[in-house]
């Protein structure tokens, strides 16, 4: 069908919807607008008022048959209602592209509190912006790194809680996606060092961790989340989302050290500097807490449990000297007797606590953290500094009878190696990669099991 233009105006007129002045053979506004006017002539305009659906259909149907099919009145109006570009399509283009990446966004917060609801409970009150606020509002969720991880977390969770293989593969396309623009980003200097790239990469690396294509391959993705830490270094991480990352991740590169046994870098002076001085500005702030106190003082010793682990070995298998055995006796014995106050000051807050509760008087541990959640992050903080206080004691025992046979054995004989004895070993098949309970019976209740092993400071990549 064909259209024509009412208005006598020029084209150039009418294309900016305004009052020409028909002045020949160029209009005054053309004139003051210093551009040619194009004149007055009218160009036809084609509509096409034929269904699409319905030409399509006609133009597929069988060969032999020279006549379309007949349809009936319904058919046809339906033919148009689905021809008809939606409204969103045709004002807005990208407005179905917004509203999705909106709905993700909300989806985000339902992955974070089935996920890690008790990690997140005791820094949600604390940082400066929350997981769930940076991917709602922080622009650094524009970019294409950040905006694939979380939407193949989100598709992930959906899938396990709908029992969809199908969406279990889209997000697994999600996730190679995103470690391609993840690649882009730790190539280019300027962004290498950013927030959206370190988010981009733990949210990977949590993705590794529930759906991983190996017991261990989330390791590779945790070494790179720990040397992007490195790189960025310590100063970046006393506030901001840098502090949230940190808070939210260091468990996990804790669990790394133990699985990998190694001394984790979180150690070193320069962190563990930061991190007090972080927390002090936190208390100052009112952000504290006598939870909150317990948990950071505690975290301190047990990260340096890997550490500890490391060197006992050594000393036991390279038959050291025995000042270093004595040296290495007296830190571990100093972090185990800070353990054992912090372990029993909690036990006894907790306990006042439910006493408390029974005559409805104040509370003991409140805090920024909300109180549903007071018990069950207390309890899980006991469970990690039980095991570490488990693994510190027995290291003692290695180191005593380690001293014990060098002084009673002859010169001449070989020293025996006892490290096989210890009843502590990594255990990545358990606590860090994805049990077969964890993915076959896509039950929820366990998907809280990567915030179960955030609470216990990283000690449950150890088994008995």
């Amino acid at each position: 069908m064909v259209g024509v233009p009412r208005s006598t105006g020029c084209r150039a007129c009418l294309q900016r919807r305004v009052k020409c002045d028909q002045t020949r053979p160029e209009c005054l506004r053309c004139q003051k607008r210093k551009i040619p006017c194009p004149g007055y002539q009218k160009r036809f305009q084609f509509y096409h008022k034929t269904a699409p659906a319905v030409v399509k259909s006609a133009r597929s149907s069988d060969s032999n048959d020279a006549r379309p099919p007949k349809r009936t009145s319904k058919e046809y109006q339906q033919a148009l209602v689905l021809a008809r570009p939606k409204i969103d399509q045709s004002v807005t283009p990208s407005l179905t592209a917004t509203a999705l990446d909106t709905q993700l966004k909300e989806v985000f917060s339902d992955v974070v509190y089935a996920t890690f609801p008790n990690l997140y409970a005791v820094f949600c009150g604390r940082v400066d912006l929350t997981w769930v606020d940076f991917v709602r509002h922080h622009s650094a969720t524009q970019s294409t790194a950040v905006n694939w991880g979380i939407r193949c977390l989100n598709t992930w969770f959906l899938a396990r809680r709908h029992h969809d293989q199908d969406q279990l593969q889209v997000s697994r396309h999600m996730y190679n996606r995103a470690l391609r623009s993840l690649a882009q980003s730790l190539r280019d200097p300027a962004r290498v060092r950013s927030d959206g790239t370190l988010a981009a990469a733990i949210a990977l690396g949590v993705y590794e961790v529930l759906d991983g294509v190996g017991p261990n391959s989330w390791l590779v993705h945790s070494r790179g989340i720990g040397a992007l830490f490195k790189l960025r270094g310590a100063d970046a991480h006393r506030s901001g989302f840098g502090r949230t990352m940190y808070t939210t991740y260091r468990t996990f590169l804790v669990a790394e050290a133990f699985t990998c046994q190694e001394p984790c870098f979180l150690e070193s002076e320069e962190w563990r500097t930061m991190n007090r001085e972080a927390s002090l500005a936190e208390e100052r702030d009112g952000k504290g807490g006598p939870l909150a106190e317990i948990t950071e003082n505690a975290f301190e010793e047990v990260l340096l449990c890997p550490g500890y682990l490391v060197r006992t070995r050594e000393v036991i298998s390279k038959d050291a000297s025995e000042s270093s055995g004595e040296s290495l006796a007296a830190e571990i014995r100093c972090s185990r007797d800070l353990l054992r106050g912090l372990q029993r000051r909690l036990a006894a807050l907790l306990e006042l606590q439910m006493g408390a509760q029974a005559v409805q008087k104040k509370n003991l541990l409140d805090g920024p953290i909300p109180k549903e959640f007071v018990h069950s992050i207390a309890h899980r903080s006991l469970r990690g500094i039980d095991s570490a206080l488990a693994l510190l004691d027995q290291l003692l025992v290695l180191l005593a009878a380690s001293k014990i046979r060098r002084l009673s054995s002859d010169e001449n004989s070989p020293p025996q190696i006892p490290w096989g004895m210890t009843t502590y070993q990594p255990a990545p098949e358990e606590a860090i990669s994805v049990s077969d309970e964890g993915t076959s019976t896509n039950d929820m209740k366990s998907l809280d099991w990567l915030d179960q092993l955030a609470m216990s400071m990283g000690t449950l990549a150890l088994k008995t």
